[in-house]
Parts: C-alpha cells; structure tokens; sequence
C-alpha cells in the first residue's frame, strides 16, 4: 500500500489544517511548511499532496492504491513538480521549469509544485517567482520547504501561508521506531538524527571522539598523536564532534545536580561520569571555549591551532583539576 500519510510521524494538527482547507476548496495559494531539517516536513507535503490528488479517498484520507496515489506516491505524478537544490542553490533556470510546467494546459484542473529547501533560492530566482507564489492561478498550490521563517526573503515570506511544524514528541517516536533511549533523546525530534545515530558507525565515531575530548582535556600529549592531528584536519568530523562535546559538558551540568532524565548521550557514559567530576566552573569554561572553536572553525581557522590554544585557555583559567 502507496498510502504516504501512514509513513508520517506525528504532525496530525497540521494535516488536520490541510483537510479543511481541502475539503472547503481552499489550497489554491502558496504554502510555507517551516521547521527543523529532519522532522518530517517533506514527507507531510508529499503525503498532503497525494491526499489532495487521491481519485477514490476513504474519507479524508488518501486511498494509497489508485493510480494517482501511487503515482504521487514514486514521485511521478504529471501534476506535481518537485524542486530542489542543485548543488548549494536554487537557481533561476529552476524557478524557469516551474513557470514552464503552470503553463501547461494538460496536467489537470490541480497542480502542485514542492520546493525543497526554498531558503537556498537565490535572488534572482526568488523575483522571477514573486508574481506565481502571490497570485498562482486556480487549482495551483505552491509548498515552499524551509527550516525557518527568517531563513525565507522577506518579499517571499510575506506572501505565504505558514504551516509551522514542530519536533515531533518523543513519546510519539518510541511508539512508531525501536531505536535505543539515549539515540531517541539525542534526536531531539528530528528523523535524520534519530536514524543516523542508530548506524553502528554513528555510534562508533561518537566514542571515539569522545573518549579523544577527555583525553585531550587531561593531557596536552593527546594532541601530538598522529591519528587525532589527521582527524582534526577533517572539518567536518571535527563539528560533528563538537556539537557531541557540547552535549556532554551539558550533560555532565546534569549529573552534578542529579538530573539524570533528558541526558542526550548516555551513549558515553564512561566518558561522561569522568566529566561530571570536573567542577562546574571548568566545566562551563569549556562550553564557552567550545563555542568559540564553532565560530572559528566556521571561518576556516586551523583546527589543531584551534585545539592547542583552547587547551593553553583551560590551563591558564586557573581551575584546572583534571
């Protein structure tokens, strides 16, 4: 069965939203669905849509087995037309295709066009569709996907209905996925963390740098092993291991006052409690230290630099115990 809305978690009020606005004839218009990467946010238009175009509904819902569900269902429906990015924008011959596809007179008395990603639209793309997405013509409903309403250009945003999608409750998640507590905690909602941290090489990547970070903090030498040098050199890895640092030094706040629900990365534990025996102000020195490494990092400063002059900060804050 094709039915997509049975493949969505969560999101019911807004699908509920959608339903009247379909049932009353009222989806002609364009639509901002804003929120979080990785909540759902594409797969609920892509099951709207397919409830919209369904030709033999149960109920309210999507059938999920005519052709035109099915159709929409392998993204190959000849009234739908789906954007997104190329490479590390939308580009103006993109927005072109879309204003090619509202011209035809075949596709049927409903059109809809899903942009994903809409905030890497850049200027020139963004004008060429100001007048469609303000007044689209009658049947046509414009979806514009982004993670926030400021990361949307003002003249875009202002002439867009805002469904506003938020992570989806925890609670939620453990009833549709098996997936450990600490990789649900850590998911804080959102899909694409929850299944990347259930690989067994998500899981592996995070002990190693963690068992690195404590390391590091006890011993100026970690920094002069061959192996964690070429590790640092890879950015990438490097911020993924931040946002991980950033989780424990919070979580280890945590364990001090006893708090011991919410902890996103149980899944360090061993390296974790050692943290949570360093005092409070060291560790909170280091969450700010940590956060300045982000920003540098994101204007390409060295990141073994970065590391040595972050351990030089902590040895000299004069509440170094570890």
């Amino acid at each position: 069965m094709a039915q997509l809305k049975s493949q969505v978690v969560g999101h019911q009020k807004l699908f509920h939203q959608w339903t009247q606005l379909l049932q009353r004839e009222q989806l002609t218009g364009s639509f901002l669905f804003v929120g979080a990467s990785g909540i759902g946010k594409r797969k609920a238009a892509w099951a709207m849509i397919q409830q919209a175009l369904c030709t033999q509904k149960k109920g309210e819902e999507a059938c999920g087995e005519c052709g035109s569900c099915r159709r929409v269902a392998a993204h190959q429906h000849e009234s739908v037309w789906f954007v997104e990015p190329e490479g590390s924008q939308i580009k103006v011959e993109q927005a072109h295709g879309i204003l090619h596809f509202l011209q035809l007179k075949s596709m049927g008395s409903k059109r809809f066009v899903l942009v994903d990603e809409a905030h890497l639209m850049n200027t020139p793309t963004a004008n060429s569709l100001l007048k469609t997405l303000e007044e689209p013509s009658e049947g046509t409903t414009l979806i514009l996907l982004a993670p926030s309403l400021t990361s949307i250009l003002p003249t875009i945003r202002s002439r867009l209905r805002v469904f506003h999608f938020q992570p989806v409750p925890l609670d939620e998640i453990r009833q549709a996925r098996t997936v450990p507590e600490w990789a649900l905690e850590a998911s804080l909602g959102r899909f694409d963390l929850l299944d990347s941290l259930s690989t067994p090489e998500v899981r592996q990547f995070r002990t190693q740098w963690a068992e690195f970070f404590v390391q590091f903090l006890s011993s100026p030498q970690t920094l002069t092993e061959d192996k964690w040098r070429e590790s640092l050199k890879n950015k990438e890895d490097l911020k993924q291991a931040l946002d991980l640092w950033l989780k424990m030094v919070r979580d280890a706040l945590f364990l001090q006052q006893g708090e011991q629900k919410s902890l996103l990365t149980l899944d360090v534990n061993p390296q974790l409690k050692k943290m949570a025996e360093w005092p409070s102000v060291l560790l909170q020195k280091i969450g700010q230290d940590l956060i300045t490494l982000q920003k540098e990092l994101s204007f390409n400063k060295d990141a073994v630099l970065s590391m040595e002059t972050l351990y030089i900060q902590l040895q000299s804050s004069g509440e170094w115990t570890a």
